[in-house]
């Protein structure tokens, strides 16, 4: 799904296609345009209400319903149905009213267009029955006639009813407004900076297949499809830039482009046509992390340096990438995005996991938007539950008139029943604020919980999995999947390791008796310069502190290392932390600072 969709589809219902024919009759009409919803329905119903009109002018005028002659009958029903499409015209039109007053006053003002998109259907009902409500009474008593000696009574009941359905239709308005600006403003706090950097990302990697297919230097992005990426090596598929199209191997060993991903990849004649297929690319590409790794592999190798062919060592600047973006800027901007060392140059390997991780980005995007509306919708259909009890009551109040000695009679009852669901408003009303107020965590983060949480209650790691209104759903790095209710996570202390950013670890160490300040200068020095030049991922520096003697024949001590970005990413925190501690232990023993092993002295 594209990203450019995420802001039309965030509070889209999740409702599958219409299999029926009228669901589809349905949905063919509200995708319609105006014009033919004009001919197809306002026309024609409006020619059947005018039978009652023309019955009463012209075949008998003796003809009363309620008190009022046929034909003035006819003209209300013919009043109710303008009155109903005079709703959806304002209904439609006050989007855009609402968005330039908001224009005028700030500059978020998108916010309150798609919200007044998304409430058109209650503004609409609302104000339809506001017009049947003011035309009721009003209208009923100016074309009665005087000599009508019925029963009116029932005037009195069907105003009460269209009171009662009036104030519940304005209650479902207020509570859709309410839901609508607390989904868009946790939307716009929560997920529009990630969409936009995440799109920024995704175009930027198809202005790179763009620049791949344009240059005839440079082999084709599709390979074949029969041989396998994997065990291709950078220096194999650069090509000489000095040689021409005509008689490079590019072209004798790929006479025609083939397929990569599914998606035929080569030179067209339009730019359209261009991006259009490598966006195709890109984002089939992204779905998995292996064809991503893949597609990695070839973009970065189309900015190998002339003559040079790229080799485990190269790394690449931003000026090696510019001549793919329209500027400079554009060039250093992109190529942030997929430093996230920020040393200013970019590996292999870091390239490609710089791509996994912008399609992972938009899987739990995707993710964290379907629980969104999830959420959103539970959330709509109980504030509709408690309106549709509220006007019940209130129609019953206002009919009967009796009721309210026994609704009174029946309040004391109700409180002291209270306790009976009192904890679960209690815990609905948790739930709500820590899923849109507090929101530590989104689908997709490595989280730590701290307190009573893990296998034994001293706190775990999980990942997100699921986020719903009442519980979470968590993947441990086993594969157990574990749900929590959310009123309980709301009393417990969660590190998020996305939004934590640039962090440090602890690593106790232990050395051997007799190390001296001098020694652990030395062994700090070493270790500090293979974090220099064989580990990208830790900043040049680090701590190293004594804590204690073990036995006086071993001084513990713990070693700071710093993180030159977020460990979102498990797998390769695990990596870095693996290759820092064999590194450790290779320093110490070259410095002859080796821990001996504790002597064990059995009793008897």
């Amino acid at each position: 799904m594209e990203l450019n969709d995420f802001n039309e589809r965030i509070f889209r219902s999740s409702a599958d296609a219409p299999s029926t024919k009228a669901g589809k009759l349905r949905r063919m009409l509200e995708s319609a345009g105006a014009k033919l919803r004009w001919v197809v329905i306002v026309m024609p119903v409006g020619a059947l209400l005018m039978i009652p009109i023309l019955c009463g002018m012209f075949i008998d005028q003796r003809i009363l319903i309620g008190g009022i002659r046929l034909q003035w009958f006819g003209v209300w029903l013919e009043l109710l149905w303008i009155s109903l499409w005079a709703g959806l015209a304002i209904a439609k039109v006050t989007p855009y009213i609402s968005s330039t007053i908001a224009g005028t006053f700030t500059n978020n003002y998108r916010k309150w267009e798609e919200m007044g998109k998304r409430v058109e259907v209650p503004t609409a009902l609302f104000l339809w029955f506001v017009g049947i409500k003011l035309s009721f009474v009003g209208y009923w008593h100016k074309f009665t006639i005087t000599t009508y000696t019925g029963s009116t009574a029932w005037r009195r009941t069907a105003d009460s009813i269209l009171l009662s359905i009036l104030t519940g239709l304005m209650l479902n308005l207020l509570a859709k407004i309410l839901v609508q600006i607390i989904a868009i403003k946790f939307h716009y706090r929560t997920y529009s900076e990630r969409i936009e950097l995440n799109k920024l990302a995704v175009s930027s990697l198809i202005k790179i297949c763009i620049y791949c297919s344009q240059d005839p230097t440079i082999v084709p992005l599709a390979e074949s499809s029969t041989s396998n990426s994997s065990q291709s090596t950078p220096g194999t598929i650069q090509i000489n830039a000095t040689q021409s199209p005509a008689s490079s191997p590019t072209t004798q060993a790929y006479p025609s482009y083939t397929p990569f991903m599914g998606v035929s990849f080569g030179p067209s004649k339009s730019k359209l046509g261009n991006r259009k297929r490598a966006q195709a690319q890109v984002l089939e590409a992204l779905k998995t992390s292996k064809s991503t790794r893949d597609l990695a592999r070839r973009l970065y190798r189309s900015f190998a340096l002339e003559g040079k062919p790229l080799g485990s060592e190269t790394v690449l600047e931003w000026m090696n990438m510019s001549p793919a973006f329209d500027s400079d800027e554009e060039a250093a901007c992109a190529f942030e995005l997929f430093d996230k060392e920020a040393n200013g140059n970019l590996s292999l390997e870091e390239f490609a996991e710089a791509c996994v991780a912008v399609g992972l980005e938009r899987k739990h995007i995707n993710s964290s938007l379907q629980d969104l509306d999830e959420v959103v919708g539970k959330l709509d259909k109980i504030f509709e539950s408690l309106c549709f009890l509220l006007t019940l009551v209130g129609a019953i109040t206002l009919l009967l008139t009796e009721t309210i000695g026994i609704f009174a009679s029946l309040a004391g009852t109700l409180v002291a029943c209270s306790w009976l669901c009192a904890a679960s408003a209690q815990d609905f009303f948790q739930s709500v604020v820590f899923v849109f107020i507090k929101h530590p965590y989104d689908v997709g983060d490595r989280i730590y919980v701290y307190g009573n949480a893990g296998h034994s209650l001293q706190g775990d790691e999980f990942f997100v999995k699921k986020v719903s209104l009442l519980y979470t759903e968590f993947r441990k790095l086993e594969g157990l999947v574990v749900q929590a209710p959310n009123n309980y996570i709301n009393t417990l202390f969660i590190m998020n390791a996305r939004r934590s950013g640039k962090v440090a670890e602890t690593i106790p160490f232990r050395l051997r008796e007799g190390t001296t300040a001098e020694d652990i200068d030395r062994f700090k020095q070493r270790a500090l310069d293979y974090v220099t030049a064989k580990q990208p991922g830790f900043k040049p520096n680090l701590f190293i502190e004594a804590l204690k003697l073990d036995d006086t024949n071993q001084v513990s001590v713990n070693i700071v290392i710093f993180y030159k970005s977020q460990v979102q990413n498990e797998r390769v925190r695990m990596q870095r932390r693996n290759n820092i501690l064999c590194a450790l232990m290779r320093c110490a023993k070259d410095e002859g600072l080796e821990a001996s092993p504790v002597n064990v002295v059995r009793s008897g």
